[in-house]
């Protein structure tokens, strides 16, 4: 199977965000016919080794897709899937790029594809607590063959539950409060306040960005609902802490539950903080040179407003650490998903070359 090939059809193999098992079977089973020590943990996340020795350098990214299925195609050099930019697209090329060192002698090159990125972090905090040893790491997602990503957005991922303790009434009722309208203040409240200084910057990458992402309440037209429950993500940027948000939500909250027939109550789903890198650490500089000599020019730095994996590999091992890899994340999670092969094919000579610069500097 050729390195295309293996893109194809790793798209093929749906992975949405917990039900991975498929598609970790399967790279499991093309990591150790490269010859790769391979293995699965207690998460399923499959993890792969070539070389021995120090420095060890971790090549990690996702298994899992958000939901929703893109027809897997190839069109004029372009190879559509779900997944095909975030993130199998950098998966697969870090699996290649490291494939081509096996049986030679070279340190160690771990490559990580982990579960559950886009829901719960369970994958990547299992992981790092079994992993020791590393002294650089790669981040996979998509920055660009021509850009590294070296900083990017924290997130909060919270469940919101608005409930009216004296329970459901008749729509007509008077003095009662409605959990949805209970909601919408709380909404307005909180999303005025995080527009305001500290947590408004100078440009939307540098300020705080809520959104409501899911709202569910009601039963019928004609009943005021007991409950309603939100989803709300909030992106921020490197310098404010999550703490900063939660102290002023929980402040929200308390001010309007001072109505003693309303309960709020959230959920924290994620939590990631935000993260910047230097740009000229060791691992900047080897993958700057590695595209020098593999397309030629000088790549861009990139501040991504998604989130990405890089602050846990950072604070966890206390390591150089990017994020890179093939393909325009802004493809990713649409209906249009798609990579061209060319540059998956590019990254992956590319991240060949970083490999060699780094282990021979």
């Amino acid at each position: 199977m050729n390195e295309s090939e293996f893109l194809k059809k790793s798209l093929q193999i749906s992975s949405i965000s917990g039900n991975e098992e498929e598609f970790g079977t399967f790279l499991l089973q093309f990591l150790k016919d490269l010859g790769f020590k391979a293995w699965k943990d207690s998460v399923g996340n499959i993890i792969g080794e070539v070389g021995k020795g120090k420095p060890v350098i971790l090549l990690c990214s996702h298994m899992d897709t958000v939901t929703g299925s893109v027809p897997v195609k190839t069109e004029e050099g372009k190879l559509y899937g779900r997944g095909a930019v975030d993130a199998k697209g950098s998966l697969c090329a870090m699996v290649c790029a490291a494939a081509r060192f096996v049986g030679k002698t070279f340190p160690k090159i771990v490559v990580a594809g982990i579960v559950e990125e886009e829901t719960t972090s369970r994958g990547i905090n299992t992981l790092l607590d079994s992993l020791e040893g590393v002294d650089f790491a790669i981040f996979g997602e998509p920055s660009g063959v021509s850009r590294i990503c070296v900083a990017s957005k924290g997130r909060i991922h919270l469940h919101v539950l608005f409930k009216v303790l004296s329970g459901q009434s008749h729509v007509s009722a008077a003095n009662v409060k409605n959990p949805i309208h209970v909601a919408i203040e709380f909404w307005n409240t909180l999303k005025r306040n995080l527009t305001q200084k500290p947590f408004r910057g100078k440009t939307p990458y540098f300020s705080v960005e809520p959104n409501i992402t899911v709202l569910q309440g009601g039963a019928a037209t004609n009943i005021l609902p007991a409950s309603c429950e939100i989803d709300i993500d909030i992106r921020f940027p490197f310098g404010i802490k999550s703490d900063q948000i939660l102290k002023k939500i929980d402040q929200v909250i308390s001010d309007i539950q001072k109505d003693q027939d309303i309960q709020i109550e959230y959920k924290i789903l994620s939590e990631i903080q935000g993260f910047r890198a230097p740009k000229d650490s060791r691992i900047a500089l080897a993958l700057k040179q590695a595209h020098q000599e593999v397309v030629g020019g000088y790549p861009t730095f990139l501040r991504k407003a998604g989130t990405n994996f890089m602050v846990f590999l950072a604070d966890k091992y206390q390591i150089p650490v990017v994020s890179y890899g093939p393909g325009d994340s802004n493809l990713g999670h649409t209906s249009n998903e798609h990579i061209n092969l060319d540059e998956y094919l590019k990254s992956i000579d590319l991240l060949e070359e970083f490999i060699r610069i780094l282990f021979l500097d």
